[in-house]
């Protein structure tokens, strides 16, 4: 009877066979991404189907086991996420065991991926392949590993750029063979959870003497002014800071252009500025004793024009660098998770951004007046109507004057009409309260504004049109 016992409890250990099993992985050279991997050990059950992993640098990518029978299985490798070159632990379980290391395999670094990457669309800036270039902005602390994961799937940092003020960096990235933007982010989702990553993207501008503007808001037929020295910075075009309007108004500005970048004509730049600070006779600002901070963010490279996502991110830095606490954008483009995360971190650092709703008369959500760290502005015409190429949707917070408007070009004057131009108006008129946070605005704007349309928040006018008080 003892003996019976003994040999029952030494049937329950775990079997010393399968702890110091050896185990195999062939082919021993590298293998192609879509390959398959054969692996030999005597503990490999016949029945109940194994469960297999590639590991490397703590990320662990599941593969398919394809067949499996007593002493060996195959598996097939995925097509893409891997690393050309890289080397990875495969990790196998029996049913119900633990994970143990049971060999390595290295990706081929000559590679046979049948996907090709797509074109880059208008909106993405393109890799030197044509290929959509992406972003990843990443806290600087997880910048190695960051760097160790997006080269770990195979991709191409192209290059690089500092954002100091937020303790961050910039990575432009292209990827290889079939991979795509979830493969990037979950890379990085281990190794660097506080990076965002997105595509490139490119922002267009936002684009009239009736001078309705400010009887229509109820300011000054000579504008409004601010505390002197108030900072208001405008990511935009060039600013010909020489314009008669601007006439001593200190302008500093900022060039955000990245390298191979042809500038812009500083038109828009220039109406905005002076919208915001002029002191010309017809043409005139809403805060008028600013001091402007005008990052040069627009250029045209590669049949592409707008301000790309990286300039944009300079453009917040050196902004916050530099004490500016409202920002103007009146831009337009795709949602996009990196800018988001821009858009958070200058917030956090004490701005009021301001963006323009966009002129492509959508209700979808466009960037960045769709983030919920900025104020969204529309345009509306002299009698309260809205602009017909605004953009509309829930997001939206108020409305200004932009439809055939008398404004500032790069050296005379004319009508323009654009949520470009109801934007600045409406961070004059934050600037002008003393208001400092999002949160502020809409409480202040849902006090002050003039309704417009349906009763309440709308899709299309927002709390309704911005309103003046106590100018000059």
């Amino acid at each position: 009877m003892k003996r019976f016992l003994i040999v029952s409890l030494l049937a329950l250990l775990p079997s010393a066979g399968l702890a110091q099993d050896r185990f195999a992985v062939s082919p021993t050279g590298c293998v192609d991404p879509g390959g398959v991997i054969t692996v030999t050990g005597s503990a490999i059950p016949s029945a109940a189907r194994s469960e297999v992993f590639l590991e490397r640098a703590g990320r662990r990518t599941e593969i398919n086991v394809t067949s499996q029978q007593e002493g060996r299985f195959k598996a097939k490798l995925p097509r893409r996420g891997l690393g050309d070159g890289q080397t990875y632990n495969v990790l196998w379980a029996p049913p119900g065991g633990a994970f143990m290391d049971v060999g390595d395999v290295t990706i081929c670094k000559d590679t046979k991926v049948s996907g090709k990457q797509p074109r880059a669309s208008k909106e993405v800036v393109p890799a030197p392949s044509g290929a959509p270039e992406y972003i990843v902005v990443v806290p600087n602390g997880q910048l190695v590993a960051a760097t160790n994961a997006v080269e770990g799937i195979g991709a191409t940092i192209l290059r690089t750029r500092s954002l100091a003020q937020f303790g961050q960096t910039i990575l432009m990235v292209e990827l290889s063979g079939g991979a795509g933007l979830q493969d990037l982010r979950d890379a990085l989702a281990g190794p660097a959870p506080d990076a965002d990553a997105d595509f490139h993207h490119i922002y267009g501008l936002s684009e009239g003497a009736r001078l309705y503007a400010a009887t229509l808001v109820g300011a000054s037929t000579g504008g409004c002014n601010v505390p002197r020295g108030t900072r208001i910075g405008l990511i935009d075009s060039g600013v010909n800071a020489s314009h008669p309007a601007l006439n001593g108004v200190p302008v500093r500005s900022y060039n955000a252009l990245s390298q191979g970048e042809k500038r812009l004509s500083p038109d828009h730049g220039t109406a905005v500025a002076a919208l915001v600070a002029g002191s010309g006779a017809e043409v005139f600002g809403f805060a008028q004793g600013a001091s402007i901070f005008a990052a040069e963010a627009f250029g045209a490279a590669k049949s592409r024009t707008g301000a790309r996502l990286e300039n944009i991110a300079a453009s917040l830095d050196w902004m916050t660098g530099q004490g500016v606490r409202y920002v103007n954008m009146s831009m337009s483009g795709p949602p996009n998770r990196a800018f988001d995360g821009l858009l958070r971190s200058s917030a956090r650092k004490g701005a009021l951004l301001v963006a323009a709703a966009g002129n492509e008369g959508t209700n979808s959500v466009r960037f960045p007046a769709g983030s919920n760290y900025t104020v969204a502005v529309t345009a509306v015409d002299a009698k309260g109507r809205s602009y017909r190429k605004a953009n509309s949707g829930k997001h939206i917070d108020v409305a200004a004057p932009g439809v055939d408007l008398y404004v500032a070009g790069s050296s005379g004057a004319g009508y323009k009409s654009g949520t470009s131009y109801a934007a600045p108006i409406a961070l004059a008129r934050l600037a002008q309260a003393g208001v400092r946070s999002k949160d502020q605005a809409t409480r202040f704007i849902s006090k002050n504004a003039a309704d417009l349309g349906p009763s309440g928040r709308d899709a299309k006018y927002g709390y309704g049109l911005i309103k003046f008080s106590n100018c000059f």
